[in-house]
């Protein structure tokens, strides 16, 4: 190797540091009791968790954004181009994807509270997101059932069902499996 070229492979490297693969939008979907103060807050230490622990490419979630359109897909012989303004309230991963696509990032890491309260994260590629379909959702939903029982499934973590039409659970709680038969009671 020439001297010139180990120069040329030094900038690249140095390039790949300072411009990152992955650029990666954090956003908050449908944030429910929190307010807006709440949601920055958090989006500020998520971000700040992730930048900490040394990684590049991460775009600020509580930047000013101009009150603009962005072009999320150009404009082709069949289809025309799909524009859009930044949404700040998202609800879905959807929005969230193309919130990305406007801040020019390549992920998207987007995080809610589920009905326990607990912090779920997803973690996606934003144009292969809404290649795939245009609108995706998250949804809970409560399951009837015996409310005697419902204390030892507390936390289920999986859902299934048999051959049978009775539905399998996987409890977070006991870290057991229960079968719930077609009159709501644990079998």
């Amino acid at each position: 190797m020439s001297e010139e070229e180990i120069a040329v492979n030094t900038e690249k490297l140095k390039m790949g540091k300072e411009y990152p693969d992955a650029i990666i939008s954090i956003q908050s979907l449908s944030i429910g009791e929190l307010v807006p103060m709440q949601k920055e807050a958090l989006n500020s230490m998520i971000y700040h968790l992730i930048r900490d622990t040394g990684m590049k490419g991460l775009i600020d979630p509580n930047q000013y954004r101009r009150d603009t359109l962005y072009t999320i897909t150009e404009a082709d012989s069949t289809n025309p181009a799909v524009t859009s303004k930044y949404n700040l309230n998202c609800q879905t991963d959807s929005c969230a994807a193309q919130n990305a696509i406007m801040d020019g990032a390549t992920h998207v890491l987007s995080w809610s509270f589920n009905r326990y309260n607990m912090l779920e994260l997803h973690f996606f590629k934003a144009k292969e997101y809404l290649n795939k379909k245009q609108t995706y959702s998250w949804s809970i939903f409560t399951v009837p059932m015996d409310k005697k029982d419902l204390k030892t499934i507390l936390l289920p973590s999986a859902l299934a069902i048999d051959n049978n039409g009775d539905m399998i659970i996987a409890s977070s709680s006991t870290h057991s499996l229960y079968e719930v038969g077609l009159d709501q009671k644990i079998c």
